[in-house]
């Protein structure tokens, strides 16, 4: 095998040639997914030719997604060099497919393995056979710690505070500020955008009523302006914990400090910090296989600095009754 310190090498000298053909034929498909395991190593105009692939092929966008969750998955852990009793075991599946692991410590009492040098197409080959037999479950040994939030643990005695820019359908930035009572589960979410609207929301569980700052206009039971809160409610991550909707993703760190991943379905990962208190949520943009906050800002607050105003559900003197506009 090639030193770790050699040139770069050319994962794609041993693949077949790339496909000119970009249609969703199944041969096609066969050597498209051997260049997404070695996607960084494409020229741009292949990389070009893979996404054009992707947006007619669903096959091949599902195994790229595959391909990028490992890469997140093992983004964030220590690098660790392995022993050289694993280099050994990889090697051997490698050269003798179908040996079980308990056959080659058997080989490996009665003789050394010798095991030629792997092109890039295998070493890429091997690594994506490990990274999913590990996402599957059946390696024991990759899985993550187990995780549980502890029985006393309550978010009921703060205001949660939260700040998110977001971007309308043309683009254009605008900013949602919540404030959200978790024992009471009122709510006073504003969304503004400079010039164009302002508009406040305040929600008692049962009611809401919306008020247009700009135009001095009320309406009640105004619901399209409401955020999701579910990722902030912890009865319910207890049960998708327990139930398998979460799942945990080991620790890590956001903004220099120790947090607890946990990831749902929809690919969005929660993270606590060691206090099991919600510091931010990462979007995974499954295509880009990128993941960004959703928050400018989350703190959790003490009732006591909250005005108390925040909650009534109170039509201001100088506002008419009337229709919001809908959310941008």
């Amino acid at each position: 095998m090639s030193n770790v310190n050699d040139a770069h090498v050319d994962h794609t000298a041993d693949l077949p040639p790339f496909p000119v053909d970009s249609s969703a034929d199944q041969g096609v498909c066969e050597i498209v997914k051997l260049y997404i395991a070695v996607f960084d190593d494409l020229s741009p105009d292949q990389q070009r030719s893979i996404h054009a692939h992707m947006s007619e092929c669903q096959q091949c966008q599902q195994e790229w997604m595959i391909v990028r969750k490992a890469t997140l998955l093992v983004a964030d852990l220590d690098e660790l060099a392995p022993s050289t009793q694993v280099d050994n075991a990889i090697y051997a599946a490698l050269a003798h497919p179908g040996t079980t692991i308990t056959n080659m410590k058997k080989r490996q009492r009665r003789k050394q393995f010798s095991v030629r040098s792997l092109g890039g197409l295998t070493v890429a080959a091997a690594l994506v056979f490990i990274v999913s037999f590990a996402l599957s479950g059946a390696w024991l040994v990759m899985r993550p710690q187990s995780f549980s939030l502890p029985a006393n643990l309550t978010w009921n005695t703060y205001v949660l505070l939260q700040k998110q820019t977001m971007l309308n359908q043309r683009g254009e930035s605008y900013e949602v500020i919540q404030y959200t009572d978790m024992t009471t589960q009122s709510s006073h979410v504003e969304t503004v955008m400079n010039g164009k609207f302002d508009v406040v929301v305040i929600q008692d569980g049962q009611h809401s009523l919306g008020l247009d700052m700009m135009h001095h206009v009320a309406q009640w039971n105004v619901g399209t302006w409401n955020i999701d809160e579910s990722m902030f409610d912890l009865q319910r991550l207890r049960t998708d914990l327990r139930d398998g909707q979460a799942k945990y993703l080991g620790k890590g760190t956001f903004q220099n400090s120790p947090v607890y991943r946990i990831q749902y379905a929809d690919g969005d990962i929660l993270l606590l910090d060691m206090h099991y208190m919600p510091v931010n949520v990462l979007h995974v943009e499954q295509k880009q296989g990128s993941a960004q906050p959703m928050y400018d800002t989350v703190q959790w607050l003490s009732p006591n600095v909250v005005s108390s105003t925040m909650w009534k559900m109170q039509v201001p003197h100088n506002f008419q009754m009337g229709k919001i506009s809908g959310k941008p």
